[in-house]
């Protein structure tokens, strides 16, 4: 089975989403091609409806839209960072009045969020408009995290679980470990034994 194929039937949390003037579904969003090409204030209409759309659905739980325009090309579109409900390609379209092929896995959410934002290191990037609606959990930032930093968690106190949906990558290479030491540090002495502390009978330096 293809790529394409199991992203047409798998379940998505979160969504990337570049909005092209073909991609829009006339008959929902209701404004008419003209030249294959949208005019700026046919576009504001259009970023408005998919803007009011997903805030009036309560299956889209947080989301950063921007209304920009292509620097080589120069054509105005929409690009949206989403998080909601478990959903299929085919809802998402439907629910945005859009086709398909917007949709593209999200390979960096903390990215994805600040660039469709313009914060951080996007701060000052134009655009006609943006939105941002609802708190992200932004999982699976790209940041590299090593093994120490995961065990500085445990050691302070950090359960599993979190760590698993704060660093799901790093989580997934050192599942094991994590375990077996999570294990381990929850039996470890109260009162860590000093150099100058008598040995222990059966043991020798």
């Amino acid at each position: 089975m293809s790529i394409v194929c199991v992203v047409a039937i798998m379940q998505l949390r979160r969504s990337f989403i570049t909005i092209h003037a073909k991609h829009i579904d006339e008959k929902i969003i209701k404004v008419k091609l003209n030249n294959d090409l949208f005019l700026e204030e046919e576009w504001k209409i259009i970023f408005k409806k998919i803007c009011d759309k997903v805030v009036r659905d309560d299956s889209y739980e947080a989301g950063a839209l921007a209304l920009e325009m292509g620097e080589k090309l120069g054509r105005i579109h929409i690009q949206a960072y989403l998080e909601h409900k478990p959903k299929r390609l085919q809802t998402l379209a439907n629910d945005l009045g859009v086709m398909k092929t917007c949709f593209d896995i999200v390979k960096d959410a903390k990215g994805s969020w600040d660039y469709c934002s313009g914060i951080g290191k996007h701060e000052g990037k134009f655009a006609f408009e943006r939105f941002t609606f609802g708190e992200p959990k932004l999982y699976g930032s790209k940041e590299k995290v090593e093994l120490n930093d995961l065990v500085n968690l445990i050691i302070s106190g950090v359960e599993l679980r979190q760590i698993m949906i704060l660093h799901p990558y790093a989580y997934c290479v050192h599942r094991d470990r994590l375990r077996k030491f999570s294990e381990d540090w929850k039996f470890k002495p109260k009162t860590p034994r000093k150099s100058e502390d008598p040995l222990i009978k059966g043991f020798e330096e």
